[in-house]
């Protein structure tokens, strides 16, 4: 029996998103010598990766994340635009962009982040940033062929997701494993707290 389990905390996308967002995935595509897209159900937008967890720690994890959530509502944002990380002239990961224009997100991701120091989880100590992750470069990619997918992603993230933006619904967040595998990481809810 595995002792432990990698673990993220997520918000799961409508499908209506998904299927825009599958959209830029499609610019992306045409560049698949350089670049892995993240498998449709797959696409999420994570607010903390915890890693690795010892088996015996996730019962007080649900707990915390029950606490931290308890009294927030549910909310809507916008996913718009398109980027790459850590920059479009040498893209390691593409995404699509969250707004949080009313600071909604930040505070979920605060309050979790309180509540999982106090578990003594070792998190990013970045700026929170929210992102929908879609795709990877692969290893040893040409770096030209990843700077015009990266172009390519900013031309159609307009076309995918509107110049206002797509509905993103936050209405729950999930405690979710991630278990690794040849075809790429297969994801499972352990918890789901709606808001």
């Amino acid at each position: 029996m595995v002792a432990s389990k990698r673990l993220f905390l997520a918000v799961h996308l409508p499908q209506h998103l998904r299927d825009r967002l599958a959209g830029l995935q499609e610019a992306l595509a045409v560049h698949d010598s350089a670049v892995r897209l993240v498998a449709a159900e797959n696409l999420h937008l994570t607010l903390h990766f915890l890693g690795n967890t010892e088996r015996e720690h996730i019962d007080s994890l649900r707990g915390a994340v029950r606490r931290a959530l308890s009294g927030l509502a549910s909310f809507e944002t916008l996913a718009r635009g398109a980027g790459c990380f850590p920059s479009p002239r040498k893209p390691r990961v593409f995404w699509a962009g969250v707004e949080d224009p009313s600071g909604e997100l930040t505070t979920i991701h605060a309050a979790l982040a309180g509540e999982l120091a106090a578990l003594d989880f070792e998190l990013d100590s970045r700026a929170f940033s929210p992102h929908i992750t879609i795709a990877h470069a692969k290893k040893r990619a040409d770096r030209g062929v990843l700077v015009s997918a990266a172009g390519d992603l900013a031309a159609a993230a307009t076309t995918q997701l509107g110049r206002q933006g797509t509905a993103l619904p936050v209405r729950a967040v999930s405690l979710v494993e991630s278990v690794l595998g040849r075809g790429g990481p297969a994801y499972t809810d352990i918890e789901t707290v709606e808001l």
